[in-house]
């Protein structure tokens, strides 16, 4: 009887250890999927963040070019 009973015991820690480990990979790599999807979006942030500077500037000098354009047609007509 105390066999039976050390063998039911053993058994049920064996299959919780077996799900504790399963447990503790699937938490890794859940985090290092996480990890990585983070590392990307900062770069796609850094991406976009750099875009956008680069299109500020192209609109601020093409106000520029449209302003000269108009200060010219001005002089012309005067």
């Amino acid at each position: 009887m105390i066999i039976t009973k050390y063998l039911k015991l053993r058994k049920k820690y064996n299959t919780l250890e077996l799900e504790y480990k399963t447990l503790k990979e699937s938490v890794k790599t859940d985090l290092y999927k996480n990890l990585l999807h983070r590392l990307d979006e900062s770069e796609e942030v850094k991406r976009l963040r750099d875009a956008n500077k680069h299109l500020r500037k192209k609109v601020k000098l093409l106000k520029e070019i449209i302003r000269e354009g108009d200060t010219n047609c001005k002089k012309k007509t005067h």
